[in-house]
């Protein structure tokens, strides 16, 4: 089985091919540096084809495969993972990473915007690792799911984000027994706050969010309040 290191990150041996996506920004851009740098081979997905391509500029590899496409879409998804195959021969790790996040209260969050984000959170995981595990086989690979402490905790006003952390822990727990006998390890990263676009961009949609933040403290509190 391969190991993970004590913060979530997959170590890879140099050569192997990682699929990424939700690459642009955040946690997906801080993985895809640092796999970069232990020799990894990438593939890189993300809907923002402005940052993607600054991101794959910044790593100054022209061996890097980036795809603007949307997790939400299987097909493009599966089109994603072809090409990766048909350029590098394999995938040996899929980082399902995309996500969205939209605060609101229950009783007032927009339908569509709920569904937008189980979709994208939920949905998307599942065409990543659905679009990956034939190669993932072949390879004995290693699929990681970011899910977030809301997989098990309650938070007003995060009712979608924390209905599709928990989705995805589950599913990975299921993925997990699954495929055990293949040889093809399944983790999950559950991350706290971190100080990134997604968080930044709630922070300045919702008053009420930025009042929730500002109760916390210690390690784990926003950039300001610690």
């Amino acid at each position: 089985m391969r190991r993970r290191c004590h913060d979530g990150t997959p170590r890879v041996r140099a050569g192997e091919v990682v699929l990424i996506t939700g690459a642009a920004r955040g946690i997906g851009a801080s993985v895809a540096r640092l796999l970069h740098q232990s020799g990894a081979r990438l593939v890189l997905i993300d809907r923002d084809e402005h940052a993607l391509t600054k991101l794959v500029t910044d790593l100054g590899d022209p061996d890097i495969v980036w795809i603007a496409c949307d997790v939400g879409d299987f097909d493009e998804m599966q089109d994603a993972a072809t090409t990766a195959v048909a350029r590098f021969g394999a995938i040996d790790v899929v980082v399902a990473n995309a996500g969205i996040e939209h605060w609101a209260p229950v009783r007032t969050v927009a339908p569509q915007a709920f569904r937008q984000v189980i979709e994208t959170n939920v949905v998307g995981v599942f065409n990543t690792v659905r679009a990956g595990v034939p190669s993932l086989l072949d390879q004995r690979g290693y699929v990681l799911v970011v899910a977030s402490v809301s997989s098990y905790t309650a938070v007003p006003g995060m009712a979608a984000y924390a209905a599709s952390k928990a989705g995805v822990e589950h599913f990975a727990n299921v993925l997990r027994i699954e495929l055990a006998d293949h040889g093809v390890d399944v983790g999950t990263a559950h991350m706290s706050l971190v100080d990134s676009p997604m968080l930044r961009d709630t922070q300045a949609a919702s008053p009420e969010f930025r009042a929730l933040l500002a109760g916390f403290t210690g390690p784990d509190a926003p950039p300001g309040d610690r």
